[in-house]
C-alpha cells in the first residue's frame, strides 16, 4: 500500500519550496521518523509507503510510554541537520507576505507593526544563548 502525494502548482503562493521539502523528507526518513521517499518529481508529486496509524486521543497524552515515544521522535526529528534550507518561521512569514503582495492582495494596515514585533522577537531569540541553532532549521 502506498501514499501518492499530488502537488498543487499553486503551492508556490504558500512559500512551499519543493526541493527543500524533498530534502527534509529524505532526511527525516534517514533519521527513522518518516517513511522513505520511493519516487519524487520536481513539481512535488511524491510516492511513499503507506504508514498506518491513528490520531491520538486525549488519553494517549496521559500514557507515559506514549509520551516517551513522542519525545524521542521529536528529539530525532529536531536533531536532523544539514538540510540547506531556511526553516525559520520568520522567513516563512516574510515569503507569505511577499507572495500576497505579488498577487496584488491588500495587506492589513497593522502589518507593519506586526512585522516590527516579529523582528523584535527574532532578535530576542538570537540573543538568547539557550536557543543557539534553533533558528536555523
Amino acid at each position: 500500500t502506498y501514499l501518492l502525494r499530488l502537488a498543487s502548482p499553486d503551492a508556490r503562493h504558500l512559500g512551499v519550496r519543493r526541493d527543500e521539502e524533498l530534502a527534509a523528507a529524505r532526511a527525516a526518513a534517514a533519521a527513522g521518523v518518516a517513511p522513505p521517499v520511493l519516487h519524487a518529481e520536481p513539481e512535488g508529486h511524491a510516492l511513499f509507503p503507506f504508514v498506518p496509524g491513528r490520531h491520538w486521543e486525549a488519553a494517549d497524552f496521559q500514557d507515559s510510554g506514549q509520551m516517551a515515544r513522542l519525545a524521542d521522535t521529536a528529539r530525532r526529528l529536531h536533531g536532523v541537520r544539514g538540510l540547506g534550507g531556511d526553516g525559520s518561521v520568520f522567513r516563512r512569514i516574510e515569503r507569505l507576505i511577499a507572495s500576497a503582495s505579488s498577487l496584488g492582495l491588500t495587506l492589513p494596515p497593522a502589518l507593519g507593526a506586526c512585522r516590527k514585533r516579529l523582528a523584535d522577537l527574532e532578535a530576542h531569540r538570537r540573543a538568547d544563548g539557550r536557543l543557539l541553532g534553533s533558528l536555523s532549521h
